[in-house]
């Protein structure tokens, strides 16, 4: 059985908020959010961890104020933190008589530079920070009296240590203080002033081992509580010293040279070849003029005569020679269009971010609609028949069509501006005529379908969305594809999580008559991972001549798979976001066949933004497409 701690529950929006805020003051796109008992940054997973603390709070307002202020301190920790400086004073409270005590007035004292450097640096975040010292400051003030009680003198005197160092007076009378602790505080007031004006990790460090050696004669134990954790795995490794000994440096560089010459001849004699030549044989792949030897004095051209060759042989050769197979890959053929996806997955896989590195995708290959698919398809034609009309005329009237250069340099039409050949020719022709608009539109679809098992109970009304799409882009001569993704969570092993892809409609046959009842073969799976099928069809779209490329997205806005629930929702988002910068109009599209709730509506639209479309049958779909296409025309034409 597997007990999950720590589980944490955030607004999609929130998640996002934070993220995009990290990444931007980091500076570094790969930083990732998670949740934890303290703040800390985590290098090696390129992690800011914010506390579970503020769950805490009632307010969700001031819950987001404090989650904020841990993203401020850890991003300016990223940049005006000294890791060597840390290792070394963890190494050294490690070893002292009172580890807790001093590893946390460390990171207490380290937090309060990282705040004003920040406040310094983005004057705005300063509400931010005296919210999250209130918090604290209430916080300790209640726990304050409950150590002083029970006689825990390091507890009580870290919070008063807090509350002296956050307060705005100079000398501040701390409630519920004891008169021995208040006097401690005061002849340890010059080393906290000093504290307080430290400039760098290392100054913070030196400045809390004075405070923590003067204690020795006053405190007899170590801190019982912990307020702030410091994970072993976030102390760097202190810096190895570097053996300047000349005789051990010459050792091992002589070492080292013995290798390398022994690792280089395994290789040479790994890469000797025998290369087999004849002088009758020669490449077929040569350069143009490179004739074709063969043995005896026939030629390459055609004809029934025996002659001598001829330097425009090879020419004559190309334009009659015999036809044969292309060596091209033929896109009508289905297999080739699963190979193309099976190396553009491989070419993508860099860019389908960390949390995707282990997907494996498969790709399913498409099977002939049944008797049974045709059927059911009959009555879904019946049933969108009066609204396919509709969306037809929107879609044409929306969209560019394709255009064909004018003629020019003609005798008669219409007079050009270009009058140079006045000039430069006796007899000039001056006219064009221009042509009329080509009928087909310049634009290719590609129709992702959500296939996870929470689309069970939506899966009839998506297919009806997208069995109009599909007859009116059929109708209207627009390339398009559908595509069915999930993944399965049974078959996942260690470090390997299957996506299956299934293309019902590919581009090649989407114009044909027959091609529509395959989309009855989407069905409710297992899991989905939206982020890697946007980010995969994406790089499959952007391979279309047509100047405007849609992805249009069915789903229900709950990505979740193997180890991508927490982060599921911000990776959908990024991959929205890509698409997006490269020139795909993405939508997403949510038909739930009944009323769909506000938390989830407010989720999928945090996902797709203002081009997302949340209606609960397909007889709405054209009322919120329309706004949707006119928003990304003018657009495209600003």
């Amino acid at each position: 059985m597997v007990f999950r701690f720590l589980e944490q529950e955030v607004d999609a929006f929130v998640r996002m908020q934070l993220l995009d805020l990290a990444r931007t003051l980091a500076r570094r796109p790969q930083v990732r959010i998670d949740f934890d008992l303290s703040s800390y940054f985590d290098p090696g997973s390129q992690t800011i961890y914010i506390s579970q603390f503020w769950d805490e709070l009632d307010d969700p307002k001031m819950q987001l104020e404090g989650m904020k202020s841990d993203v401020y301190i850890r991003s300016m920790e990223i940049k005006a933190s000294d890791r060597s400086a840390i290792a070394r004073y963890m190494s050294r409270a490690a070893a002292s008589a009172r580890p807790k005590l001093a590893t946390q007035l460390f990171i207490m004292a380290e937090e309060l530079r990282l705040s004003l450097a920040m406040m310094a640096e983005r004057p705005g975040t300063q509400r931010v920070f005296d919210v999250r010292r209130q918090v604290y400051t209430r916080y300790f003030a209640r726990r304050l009296p409950g150590h002083v009680r029970r006689g825990e003198q390091g507890d009580a005197l870290f919070t008063a240590l807090y509350l002296w160092l956050t307060a705005n007076e100079v000398d501040p009378r701390v409630p519920g203080i004891s008169a021995e602790l208040y006097q401690l505080l005061k002849q340890l007031q010059p080393q906290l002033e000093w504290l307080m004006d430290a400039s760098s990790t290392a100054e913070v460090a030196e400045r809390c081992w004075g405070i923590v050696e003067a204690l020795d004669v006053h405190l007899s134990g170590d801190m019982q509580t912990t307020y702030w954790a410091w994970p072993k795995s976030r102390v760097p490794e202190p810096e190895p010293q570097v053996d300047i000994d000349p005789l051990n440096r010459a050792s091992l560089l002589k070492a080292y040279d013995e290798e390398g010459e022994q690792e280089v001849k395994e290789d040479q004699r790994k890469d000797q070849k025998l290369p087999m030549w004849h002088q009758d044989t020669a490449d077929k792949t040569g350069h143009f003029l490179q004739f074709e030897l063969e043995e005896g004095a026939r030629s390459t051209a055609l004809g029934g005569v025996l002659r001598q060759s001829d330097s425009g042989d090879q020419a004559v050769g190309m334009v009659q020679g015999s036809a044969h197979r292309s060596s091209r890959d033929d896109y009508e053929d289905p297999q080739n269009v699963l190979k193309r996806l099976e190396t553009l997955a491989g070419e993508q896989k860099a860019l389908m971010g960390d949390i995707n590195r282990h997907v494996k995708p498969v790709f399913v290959p498409p099977k002939p609609a049944s008797q049974a698919d045709r059927a059911a398809y009959e009555e879904l034609i019946r049933h969108i028949s009066p609204f396919k009309r509709k969306l037809m005329k929107t879609i044409q009237l929306i969209l560019e069509h394709k255009h064909t250069a004018a003629r020019e340099f003609l005798p008669f039409g219409r007079l050009t501006r270009k009058l140079t050949r006045l000039l430069t020719e006796d007899s000039p022709r001056l006219f064009y005529k221009k042509k009329n608009p080509s009928r087909q539109i310049d634009a290719a679809f590609m129709l992702l379908v959500d296939c996870s098992a929470s689309m069970y109970d939506k899966m009839t009304e998506t297919q009806r969305g997208i069995a109009l799409f599909h007859e009116c882009l059929r109708g209207l001569s627009i390339p398009h594809m559908v595509t069915g993704f999930w993944e399965e969570s049974g078959e996942g092993k260690r470090g390997a999580y299957p996506n299956y892809f299934q293309p019902v409609i590919e581009f090649s046959r989407s114009l044909l008559p027959d091609s529509g009842p395959a989309i009855m073969q989407l069905k409710p799976q297992q899991d989905n991972r939206d982020g890697y099928a946007i980010r995969l069809m994406s790089a499959h779209l952007l391979e279309r001549t047509e100047a405007r490329r849609f992805l249009l997205v069915f789903s229900d806005g709950e990505p979740a798979a193997q180890n991508y629930e927490a982060e599921g929702i911000l990776d959908t988002y990024q991959a929205v976001l890509e698409a997006r910068r490269k020139g795909i109009d993405v939508i997403g599209i949510y038909l739930a066949g009944e009323q769909v709730p506000e938390k989830v509506q407010q989720t999928f639209r945090n996902i797709y933004g203002r081009h997302s479309i949340v209606v609960p049958h397909v007889n709405e779909l054209n009322d919120h497409l329309l706004p949707i296409l006119r928003k990304l025309l003018l657009k495209a034409m600003v």
